[in-house]
């Protein structure tokens, strides 16, 4: 009876070793990925421009390339990229991201997506997944509200985005969202024209209102 006891106290004890020490997400792959996330495509007729160089690694004298690039292709960019490793998940290095822009036009021109050019981004760089993400549109809307003998002129600048996260190696779409974010500002504000923060702060709150959902949550955080 004594040893029946002794038998059931260490199964008991075992099973809670087991509990405890085993990982609870032990599928594997899930805690390797590491994401791609390229500079977003901006597809709306609004941009921010600027020049910035790039170290040529190829050559061993000191030289650079110069890439002119659309500050609001990059803001999401590094956004989303924050929110991903705030949940745990490893992205590629900004400084190998930029190298790898320097040697391939793909990255720069994330829309036009080769499988066979996917896959070596994948070997070069080690990531799994790479995320590409469009502006789909920035658009204004302009109204005027008459107070007394007063009149006030608001603008709502809205951004939708659209996000897809590939797998490199099967090249199969893992998550795919849409979202939109806007922000309204009177014109004396800003003038008539869009103002770059007007521009920022509607972004944000896209990719804010893309990764508070919980299938990105959910996605990112395995």
């Amino acid at each position: 009876m004594q040893s029946l006891q002794k038998n059931n106290t260490f199964i008991l004890f075992l099973f809670l070793f087991l509990t405890l020490v085993i990982p609870k997400n032990s599928h594997g792959n899930d805690t390797d990925k590491r994401f791609l996330i390229t500079p977003f495509e901006n597809l709306s007729n609004i941009k921010s421009m600027t020049s910035y160089d790039v170290p040529e690694r190829e050559k061993k004298e000191q030289s650079s390339e110069r890439y002119t690039i659309d500050r609001f292709s990059e803001l999401p960019r590094n956004l989303i990229e924050d929110e991903i490793v705030n949940l745990g998940a490893s992205v590629v290095e900004r400084q190998q991201l930029e190298q790898l822009m320097s040697e391939s036009d793909f990255i720069r021109l994330s829309g036009l997506i080769n499988p066979e050019q996917i896959k070596e981004i994948g070997k070069t760089s080690g990531a799994t997944h790479i995320l590409l993400g469009t502006i789909t549109s920035i658009q204004t809307v302009k109204s005027k509200v008459k107070i007394r003998d007063t009149t006030i002129k608001t603008t709502r600048l809205t951004c939708a985005i659209r996000v897809r996260v590939i797998e490199i190696e099967t090249g199969e779409i893992k998550f795919s969202g849409r979202a939109k974010g806007s922000v309204k500002y009177r014109a004396s504000e800003f003038g008539d024209t869009v103002n770059d923060d007007a521009a920022y702060s509607a972004i944000e709150a896209a990719i804010l209102d893309l990764v508070e959902g919980n299938r990105f949550q959910g996605f990112f955080s395995n």
